[in-house]
């Protein structure tokens, strides 16, 4: 079975709603996200930043990469990258959605605007590590503290 008919099932079990906590459970979407996710109405979209799993990405065991090597791992990352575009496409085709990075990138990460039952979808994916809310950045508001007094 796939993870898309998982979700189909689930999903429908919720009236076409993403189940709460569905995402959760594999441990690559927080409880926080996947509570938003539930709540949302089955056609709303949101933007979601996905990361591969840690065994995608090229160490160097702590050591200090220099030159060739590093342009090399830079390469390998955004290659691995862009294979995961076609698996992406495809969930997001069946389940209303878009990729919007256009190339590979150096830290793999990739960002998706779809439902919420496509958010489960992509998280199904085994090559997928995470997948995070994409955040509107917001100023802190400083409280008064002995600190900034």
């Amino acid at each position: 079975m796939t993870g898309q008919t998982e979700l189909n099932q689930e999903g429908d079990q919720q009236g076409g709603k993403l189940a709460p906590g569905f995402g959760a459970r594999s441990g690559k979407i927080s409880d926080e996200f996947a509570g938003r996710l539930a709540a949302l109405p089955p056609s709303h979209q949101v933007r979601a930043v996905i990361l591969p799993a840690p065994y995608l990405v090229n160490g160097s065991n702590g050591a200090r990469v220099r030159g060739e090597e590093r342009q090399g791992i830079l390469r390998e990352a955004r290659t691995r990258t862009e294979e995961t575009f076609a698996e992406i496409d495809q969930v997001l085709a069946g389940t209303g959605g878009q990729r919007l990075t256009a190339g590979g990138n150096a830290l793999g990460f990739i960002v998706v605007e779809t439902t919420a039952n496509g958010i489960a979808a992509i998280a199904n994916l085994g090559w997928v590590g995470s997948v995070m809310e994409d955040q509107a950045i917001r100023p802190v508001h400083q409280a008064e503290s002995p600190i900034t007094r």
